[in-house]
């Protein structure tokens, strides 16, 4: 159900308080409710552009969010780990939803950080907001696995260096990024066209990062939680997770769940933490039912 007819999104940029946010804007041509897109740590803005590609998501009116920090979207020079907050992630939102969908209450979908973002956008400006999916999102941030052990390393201060250097071979070339990226998932990622085009435009995106600021962001948001924020949040939640995530456990998926009285809990059998290679069509199938209920 693609609109064919629709011109391609356009690309921009807001300024939140010295950073640069990027943004990938598809509203022209479609029609239908308001939804933003925010992708996860490490990833890119044009993830979401690439996922909702000839899906029935693609002919309602989005913007996909680049999280602060991640290229094309620019940090500051003045970027610390004590920057890391719970407004950096709804300030940036907001300005996001307020150039391109001014006036407007949308819909939020956020993977990972992303649904991090999404939540504490809702916690904070619940006017603005008609509803949220947390996928595979948290509200307190230490996670497990190798991010986990990536945001513990990146707490010390004799062996923090590590954390940007690691990052910078895995942006050496293609085959460490793309065992990087099976190092978290649970199974073998399809080799289909749709990841193989995922994984170049991921992987092009993610060389140019400044790996100095991705260590303050893991830095950062390891300190976070935000539990008490989501007794704010009065929006209905779809709370999406992988049964067997090893970066954002579903201890966590309930955690969110417990605070939030206006919400469901789904956990997806046999999907990890990238759900797209894992559970891309069930996925998207949930978000857009979800969506149309409370459209």
């Amino acid at each position: 159900m693609t609109p064919n007819s629709a011109p391609d999104p356009v690309e921009l940029t807001v300024n939140v308080a010295g950073h640069e946010i990027a943004i990938i804007d598809g509203t022209a041509g479609r029609t239908g409710p308001s939804i933003v897109f925010v992708h996860g740590i490490l990833m890119s803005v044009r993830l979401w552009p690439l996922l909702l590609r000839e899906t029935s998501l693609d002919r309602y009116r989005w913007i996909s969010v680049g999280l602060p920090g991640h290229f094309p979207s620019v940090a500051p020079e003045n970027f610390t780990a004590g920057s890391v907050t719970e407004d950096l992630f709804s300030e940036s939102l907001i300005a996001a939803i307020d150039l391109c969908f001014e006036g407007e209450t949308v819909h939020l979908v956020g993977w990972s950080t992303g649904g991090y973002a999404a939540l504490m956008t809702a916690a904070k400006y619940p006017q603005k907001v008609k509803s949220v999916v947390s996928l595979s999102g948290f509200v307190r941030g230490q996670w497990g696995h190798l991010l986990g052990y990536f945001q513990f390393v990146s707490q010390s201060w004799w062996r923090g260096w590590t954390v940007p250097a690691g990052m910078k071979l895995v942006a050496s070339s293609p085959p460490l990024y793309r065992a990087f990226q099976w190092l978290m998932t649970i199974k073998a990622i399809p080799k289909t066209e749709l990841m193989r085009e995922i994984s170049e435009v991921s992987y092009a995106d993610y060389r140019k990062n400044h790996f100095q600021v991705m260590r303050n962001l893991f830095s950062g948001l390891r300190n976070i939680d935000s539990s008490a924020r989501l007794s704010e949040i009065k929006t209905p939640v779809l709370v999406l997770g992988g049964e067997r995530d090893k970066i954002i456990v579903p201890a966590e998926a309930q955690h969110v769940r417990e605070l939030l009285p206006n919400s469901k809990l789904i956990e997806q059998a046999g999907v990890g933490h990238l759900f797209y290679a894992e559970g891309r069509e069930q996925t998207l199938l949930q978000i857009d039912e979800w969506i149309s209920q409370y459209s």
